[in-house]
């Protein structure tokens, strides 16, 4: 099978998203929503000729009909409807927030159609001024920025100037250390701008899926503790079933992987939340529980002892995740009834491979979710404590819950779609497991 799908694979220079004109897709958009080229022209103040240049290099690009050309006007084909749903997500990506910002209504067209009309909609501006933006964005200096770019500074200069021209927006303030300092609306810009050429990678990957199989790229989001047994079984077993699917992790905080979804740098994130989505534009939905176990080394001496009292817990050093992350506040909630403090004598630690080492190294005893000691578990190295004094009730309460976090109004890709409902199956296994175990 994984023969197969290789040989099916198309080996054609690959097609990038920074690659197709922003402003053709605006062409496209308005040709789909007003059903002629000569009704797009008209709306957009361009000539007929130059509407049906630019798609016709579109679709030379692409090496698909976007349209069928019928007596009655333009009827949008399969590959067309594919790439303009997502022309139109970026579109709307780039559209100005309605609270107290420039909106504009266009009487026959979609609302998210209709801002497109507006002479200062990013679009316009062309793909070439906004790479040079977001080269500037990402090294805060123009030079810099050029050399990146290999061209000249002049040329990056510019470009900014244009963009601030046409969209009547200031980009950036020089400082006294002489670096350009991005305003409010430089950043909004930028992370738009990301998300928008990610709407059209994740359209290019659909075109190159109806071919047959399922291609493209999945970056995925992490957070401990599906990092050490849910996610690798999960890509392994993708990357053997799907082998022409590029896939990739990101390890960050949680506040940068929602930066990072937001401008569609990944498909999705993965782990323990500590709260719900801070920023506008994400969803969350539960993936798994999660149990929290008390565990400790083979040979422990608490391992020799009878039933085990709060007493034997109290006078342990105990290895705990920060404060205010989900199983650290279970826990506490669960071992002060006992009039046990676990937070009194720890070592507090977010990494993994800390609480591993300390744990395989000492007499300490640590509080995680069962699943991030999978293997050790399985190994016989760790052993899952069961401490007599603790009700059903107590254990049901020490849960870690993980979740998936996706952005709210756009569609997966077919390749990370498949790749989240191969996570939800390895999610499963572990949660029956684990509950087993609790």
């Amino acid at each position: 099978m994984p023969g197969r799908c290789a040989r099916e694979i198309d080996t054609r220079p690959m097609l990038e998203a920074h690659h197709i004109s922003l402003r053709h897709l605006r062409y496209g958009l308005a040709i789909a929503a007003l059903g002629s080229i000569s009704g797009a022209a008209r709306r957009l103040s361009r000539t007929q000729t130059a509407i049906t240049k630019a798609l016709a290099e579109l679709e030379r690009q692409l090496d698909v009909p976007l349209f069928e050309r019928l007596p009655q006007g333009m009827r949008v084909t399969r590959h067309g409807a594919i790439l303009l749903r997502r022309a139109e997500a970026a579109a709307q990506a780039l559209t100005p927030h309605p609270s107290g910002e420039r909106r504009v209504r266009a009487d026959g067209l979609p609302t998210s159609i209709a801002s497109l009309l507006d002479p200062r909609h990013p679009m316009i501006l062309g793909n070439i001024k906004l790479t040079h933006f977001l080269a500037v964005m990402a090294r805060q200096n123009s030079q810099a920025a050029a050399d990146d770019l290999a061209i000249g500074a002049a040329a990056v200069r510019k470009s900014l100037r244009e963009i601030e021209a046409v969209l009547d927006e200031r980009l950036f303030e020089r400082t006294a250390e002489g670096t350009l300092s991005p305003t409010r609306f430089a950043r909004w810009l930028e992370q738009r701008c990301r998300l928008a050429f990610a709407e059209i990678g994740i359209a290019l990957d659909e075109m190159r899926s109806q071919r047959g199989v399922i291609q493209g790229q999945v970056n995925i989001g992490s957070v401990p503790f599906v990092r050490t047994a849910v996610l690798p079984r999960a890509l392994a077993r993708f990357a053997q079933a799907h082998p022409q699917i590029r896939l990739s992790t990101r390890e960050a905080t949680y506040a940068d992987l929602e930066l990072a979804l937001l401008t569609g740098q990944i498909d999705f994130i993965v782990g323990p939340l500590l709260q719900a989505p801070a920023r506008r534009g994400l969803a969350a939905r539960a993936l798994m529980p999660a149990p929290v176990g008390l565990v400790v080394r083979r040979g422990h001496p608490l391992l020799a002892r009878g039933p085990l009292r709060a007493a034997d817990l109290r006078s342990l050093t105990w290895i705990l995740p920060p404060p205010g992350s989900p199983s650290r506040t279970a826990l506490e909630q669960v071992m002060s009834r006992h009039r046990i403090h676990p937070g009194r004598h720890c070592i507090e630690t977010s990494s993994y491979a800390v609480r591993r080492g300390l744990l395989l190294e000492t007499d300490f005893i640590a509080a995680s979710p069962l699943v991030e000691f999978h293997h050790e578990r399985t190994d016989g190295s760790v052993i899952s404590l069961r401490p007599s004094f603790l009700s059903a009730g107590d254990w049901r309460r020490l849960v870690n819950p993980s979740s998936i976090v996706i952005r709210e109004r756009s569609v997966m890709s077919p390749a990370a779609t498949l790749c989240l409902a191969q996570i939800d199956e390895v999610a499963r296994e572990f949660s029956g497991a684990d509950a087993a175990d609790h």
